[in-house]
């Protein structure tokens, strides 16, 4: 019983330390020796939790990501750190399971939303006197502004991680505020999904409100039946199919960026809808339709191990980066790894719970494919809070019945 009570309890710890943005930036938490100690206690005490096809496959990617970055010239510190994130997420599923720590993963679920919530309040506040300062601490962290980073982390501002993690979260409180029978959790959830969409919306992310946005909407038609949400998926797609076309949705962005006037949201819209009437990228897409160029043309060139320069990727696209970067030979692990996490954890959820983890899973999906490497809260909240919010309420409901 003490190993489980300490590894638990050295997990909270740790997602204290990383997650929670003011002691990032009073004090300067030494990140690989509080990852990799979760890891290392873990595998010391339940070493058996780690035989499993994700953490196969995730050795199998580090080995041969390892090789390759030593034959190339490659900033080894930036994969280093992507591997001891994942490692840290996937130690923590991997042991939680194995014990069927159920308590231990609430009380981790408990204390990272908790965080996420504080961060969350922190950045509305202060959004309210500067409309696009959250946006703005975010971006010091990829222009590599230390003291910029240090600011915003004393602010307690949300960073990159948190804001697109948001969007995987949200369908959870949806199934949540849907099934809960009490008055109370109905408003707690309904609550936190206002909260953190209405934080969404001051980040000025467009990519993340768009997910959010839809991702929302299709958790609330959504039912437990999949007869009918095969039938609502399949009259959405027609009604698209036959209404929306240029002029509609030239429309309906005029109509949507008067909403976010003196936003970045608001100069996104006005890209979008000028490249939409070119029929080629304008303004920020030229920019990013650029960078996505360049990963997917050094994949063409060097599509089995990937190209000896790792600037030769746009670095601005996760999926096809690694292939630039690492070609089919080390990107296969990856997918594989990421394919056997989520689908050992749809194997052991309620079949009703099933399209709400589908729903969770596809921000994650769309922005592998728009956006660049997934930051640290975004694979804590898809390996370890999702499953957790899905199991507490299946055995909840076992419980109650």
């Amino acid at each position: 019983m003490y190993k489980k009570l300490i590894f638990r309890y050295w997990a909270v710890l740790c997602i204290v330390l990383e997650t929670f943005m003011v002691i990032q930036g009073y004090f300067n938490v030494p990140d690989f020796a509080v990852l990799l100690s979760i890891v290392a206690v873990g595998f010391f005490f339940y070493p058996r939790a780690f035989f499993n096809l994700p953490t196969l496959f995730f050795i199998l990617f580090a080995f041969i990501i390892i090789v390759l970055i030593q034959t190339k010239s490659y900033d080894i510190q930036f994969f280093r750190v992507i591997l001891i994130y994942w490692l840290f997420a996937l130690s923590l599923i991997n042991v939680f399971l194995y014990n069927q720590d159920w308590n231990g993963m609430k009380i981790v679920l408990m204390v990272g939303i908790t965080i996420l919530l504080i961060s969350t309040i922190f950045s509305i506040i202060y959004s309210g006197s500067q409309p696009d300062l959250v946006r703005q601490y975010v971006l010091y962290s990829s222009e590599k502004d230390e003291i910029g980073v240090k600011l915003g982390q004393k602010l307690g501002i949300a960073n990159y991680g948190m804001i697109h993690g948001i969007p995987t979260l949200l369908p959870l409180f949806v199934y949540l505020f849907k099934k809960e029978k009490t008055l109370f959790l109905k408003i707690l959830w309904l609550s936190l999904i206002t909260v953190f969409y209405y934080l969404i919306i001051v980040s000025g992310f467009g990519t993340a409100l768009i997910l959010s946005t839809f991702i929302l909407i299709a958790s609330i038609l959504v039912s437990e039946n999949k007869r009918k949400n095969r039938l609502l998926f399949g009259i959405l797609i027609f009604i698209g199919v036959l209404f929306i076309n240029k002029e509609f949705i030239l429309n309906f962005l005029d109509w949507v960026k008067g909403y976010f006037l003196d936003s970045a949201i608001y100069d996104k819209i006005v890209d979008i809808q000028y490249s939409i009437q070119t029929n080629d990228f304008e303004g920020q897409l030229n920019t990013r339709g650029n960078l996505y160029a360049d990963s997917w043309n050094t994949f063409s060139k060097y599509p089995i191990f990937g190209s000896a320069q790792q600037s030769d990727a746009g670095g601005h696209l996760f999926i096809a980066d690694f292939l630039a970067w690492f070609g089919l030979v080390g990107t296969l692990p990856l997918i594989l790894f990421f394919y056997y996490s989520f689908r050992r954890i749809y194997l052991i959820i309620e079949n009703h719970q099933k399209i709400y983890y589908i729903l969770s899973l596809l921000p994650f999906i769309i922005l592998s494919f728009v956006k660049a490497v997934p930051f640290f809260e975004q694979i804590l909240y898809l390996f370890v809070f999702i499953p957790t919010i899905f199991l507490l309420k299946s055995n909840s409901d076992k419980v109650n019945s």
